[in-house]
């Protein structure tokens, strides 16, 4: 079901949908266990023995870093998980054998995207509508998943935060993705999953906000998808095939 407010008199035309990535475009794009298993595997092909509960730690060092990025609105990079977490070992490396671990994660499968994903947003360039992204990463693995699945010619702009610094909320990196696109605030609407980052975030920059309900894994486990009674979506979905209900009532 979808539900949406009223469309309000004099409001421009739909010419643009932007996308969040984890638990929009994707069903997961961050398992801390996972890339923790990766970094012991890398480093055991040169005879670095990290302790078995590696991949523990790499979570809750990952966990105080988002912290930390929540409080400033400032990417970390990826690197900078992995040397905090690898600190805590005392197991001595080199960067060259890190650099290798990095572009491990940065094709690992646990990045999946979402089925509907493709047609939904053939759909909307068959509508004539300009299509973005804007993601809060620490590193190009949302990039590289949406180059593997053949679904990179269909975005007009993509803005990551560990290009541009500046994470969602704040409102600067959405106001990058709008001069990308070349729009107004009120011709766009913004799709995700996480409402303190992403309604708010979108609504402070002008943008009507789309809260999609189907969230990311690892996010939902952490209870950060779901919605506040003082967050007020403009517009509620389930899933992205309702996503292109919605947009035929705007366009």
């Amino acid at each position: 079901m979808i539900r949406f407010k009223d469309l309000r008199k004099g409001e421009r035309m739909l010419k643009a949908v932007i996308f969040d990535f984890g638990g929009v475009i994707s069903t997961s794009c961050w398992d801390p266990i996972e890339i923790g298993k990766i970094i012991m595997h890398v480093f055991s092909k040169y005879g670095k023995k990290l302790p078995s509960n590696f991949p523990k730690i790499f979570q809750e060092v990952s966990d105080k870093i988002f912290d930390k990025m929540r409080e400033t609105d400032l990417e970390y990079e990826l690197k900078d998980f992995f040397i905090a977490a690898l600190l805590k070992t005392g197991v001595v490396f080199e960067n060259d054998i890190l650099e290798e671990a990095l572009e491990v994660v940065r094709s690992a499968s646990f990045c999946k995207i979402r089925e509907e994903a493709l047609p939904v947003l053939q759909k909307l360039k068959e509508m004539n509508l300009k299509v973005g992204l804007i993601s809060n990463t620490p590193d190009v693995h949302p990039l590289r998943a949406i180059l593997r699945d053949n679904l990179y010619d269909y975005f007009d702009a993509i803005v990551l935060s560990c290009w541009t610094r500046i994470r969602k909320p704040h409102p600067g990196i959405f106001k990058i993705a709008l001069r990308k696109l070349d729009i107004d605030p009120s011709e766009a609407i913004y799709v995700g999953d996480i409402p303190k980052m992403d309604i708010l975030g979108a609504q402070n920059a002008g943008i009507r906000a789309v809260w999609i309900k189907a969230g990311e894994s690892y996010w939902v486990g952490k209870g950060v998808t779901t919605l506040p009674e003082d967050i007020k979506p403009d517009f509620v979905i389930n899933n992205l095939w309702d996503l292109v209900e919605l947009v035929m009532t705007l366009s």
